[in-house]
Order: structure tokens, then sequence, then C-alpha cells
């Protein structure tokens, strides 16, 4: 998946709750904002994984 391509149905997805560790903003080339994210799940509860 490219840096502004829509999911498509191949994409993985995954679904639940989850508590934010970490986040890095970083502003790329043209304004476009990118995230990278450290994701903790909320419950005891695994994430479901699927695609899109």
């Amino acid at each position: 998946m490219g840096d502004n391509a829509a999911p498509v149905a191949s994409d993985p997805n995954y679904s639940g709750e989850f508590l934010i560790g970490s986040y890095r903003p970083q502003i790329m080339t043209g304004g476009a904002v990118l995230f990278t994210a450290t994701l903790k799940p909320a419950t005891g509860d695994a994430p479901v994984w699927g695609t899109v």
C-alpha cells in the first residue's frame, strides 16, 4: 500500500481496543503527516486479525 493509497481487499486489518504506548508524528515532503505508533491491547483479549 502506498503512502496515500486507499485500502484494498488484501490489506491486513485488525480490530480491538488499544492503548497508545507511544507515537511520533513526522512531517513528510509535501506537508503530509506520518504517525508511527506503538499500540498495546487495552483488555486481555487479543486483537482480531483479518483483511480489509
